[in-house]
């Protein structure tokens, strides 16, 4: 039985990206006319009803974001209305907006002639460069996933040296586990050296000691109760920027698409028919991914620090906050080409991606609410445990034969509350089951409304040997 759900390949094909410069002059002209407007001293009314939303390229090599910002045109009138308003509900006035996402930005154009300059020498740049790149980048952008990438931008640190990152709040809810992570994450930054020189040496400097100090704090706010308890922390400027950074992204890798396939060759049809033809609907596909399109995921997940949700045990990202990009886009793009008959005409609902510590364990059993769920795997194999020490636990997953009745909601079984109903299901089939290992970019395709569970984690230490698991329903 178990033969027949493993599918092996490492085959790849590859295609020619072509490119196109329609639009450049438009493009050029358009940010002409946004920038005088902006130095205009009487902007006409009615530049606020503009419907132009501009994908621009930043051109700051390799530091934040080095990909795409947004920036949406309206009157003076409006820039950053709802962050003033969140602003002075914390007693705290307008001006201190500044580094706070496309607001932010535009606020600090009009302020500076300096960045009036630089801004417009990057539009035109980004502008042509846009224009010029290949037709699936240009149509990531204009899809939904783009748009959910423009706006998360909004919560990207528009870091300048030299000013003050303002407090996103007086109150954090963290966990310690969390703040270890970060910690191990700013260290990998810095170590690799992809940030800005500037921003190189903020982090290194400032907000490193800083999160140092909060992680010894949090873990003594927690002595007894563990590293994925949730603990409220109080403004402290010894660690400020633990409150600088809540909810925001401090760098984000571009996670651009790979040229030729994503997703390597295999006898897709027979996957297809498998699938179909099994009493249980699991199939695990090895060597999912060709080598390049597994590089570019696992260092876009491994830099970007878009990791916003905080579970026990692990953090996620999300489409919504910064896990849609064009790697991600092309490889569901392909899922459904290579998949027709299983996902062709099925939407996808969300994607997300999970960093697990690797020692405080996984998800409980669940089920999730979509009718296919392809999971991957993308930490190397060597990091778990398991595969040097067989009587470790296998740090995959675990697919039961059942699901919940149909008279149950979502919430009701994606919760640990009914814990007990659900063991009594799962009972029901003899305890049937699948138990998959983790390796690395291995891909699991199964019936999402079955019962599932991460398996036992034991992982070695290190940010880069952390558990990362990436799914879509």
């Amino acid at each position: 039985t178990m033969r027949n759900l493993w599918h092996g390949s490492s085959a790849r094909n590859k295609r020619k990206l072509g490119t196109s410069s329609a639009g450049a002059y438009f493009l050029v002209i358009v940010v002409l006319f946004v920038v005088l407007a902006a130095c205009s001293q009487a902007t006409p009314s009615w530049i606020g009803y503009l419907p132009i939303q501009l994908p621009l390229r930043a051109s700051r090599g390799r530091g934040l974001a080095s990909w795409s910002t947004a920036l949406r045109i309206s009157s003076p009138e409006g820039f950053g209305e709802d962050r003033n308003r969140q602003e002075l509900a914390r007693g705290k006035t307008p001006t201190e907006q500044h580094l706070t996402g496309n607001h932010g930005v535009l606020q600090d154009i009009l302020d500076l002639p300096y960045d009036l300059i630089s801004f417009l020498a990057r539009s035109l740049d980004s502008a042509v460069t846009w224009a010029n790149s290949d037709p699936d980048t240009q149509m990531f952008w204009n899809s939904r996933m783009g748009i959910l990438r423009h706006k998360f931008l909004d919560f990207l640190v528009q870091f300048r040296k030299g000013r003050r990152l303002p407090i996103v709040s007086e109150v954090a809810m963290v966990r310690a586990h969390r703040i270890k992570h970060d910690i191990e994450q700013f260290e990998y930054l810095v170590d690799k050296d992809v940030l800005d020189p500037d921003l190189r040496e903020y982090v290194a400097d400032v907000v490193l000691p800083d999160y140092r100090r909060a992680l010894v704090a949090a873990r003594a706010s927690s002595a007894g109760l563990g590293e994925s308890t949730a603990i409220a922390m109080q403004y402290n400027p010894d660690y400020s920027s633990l409150f600088s950074l809540q909810g925001r992204a401090l760098h984000l890798h571009d996670g651009g698409s790979v040229p030729g396939d994503a997703i390597a060759h295999r006898d897709f049809e027979d996957v297809e028919n498998q699938f179909s033809r099994l009493e249980h609907k699991a199939v695990v596909m090895d060597d999912f991914l060709s080598a390049q399109a597994l590089e570019q995921l696992h260092n876009f997940l491994l830099e970007s620090t878009f990791w916003l949700e905080t579970k026990p045990g692990y953090v996620g990202t999300y489409l919504q906050s910064g896990f849609a990009s064009p790697l991600v886009a092309q490889i569901d793009r392909e899922l459904r080409s290579k998949l027709p008959q299983i996902l062709g005409k099925l939407e996808l609902q969300i994607a997300w991606a999970f960093m697990y510590d690797g020692s405080l364990g996984g998800i409980n059993t669940h089920a999730d609410d979509a009718q296919v769920q392809i999971n991957m795997f993308i930490t190397p194999t060597e990091a778990n445990l398991w595969s040097e020490d067989a009587t470790q636990a296998a740090g995959g997953m675990v697919i039961f034969g059942v699901g919940p009745p149909s008279s149950w909601g979502a919430d009701a079984f994606n919760t640990d509350d009914r814990a007990s109903e659900i063991g009594h299901l799962i009972a029901s089939t003899g305890h049937w089951n699948v138990t998959i290992p983790y390796l690395q970019n291995r891909a699991i395709m199964f019936d999402s409304t079955y019962f599932h569970k991460t398996d036992g984690i034991s992982f070695k230490p290190g940010y880069k040997n952390r558990r990362i698991n990436v799914t879509s329903l």
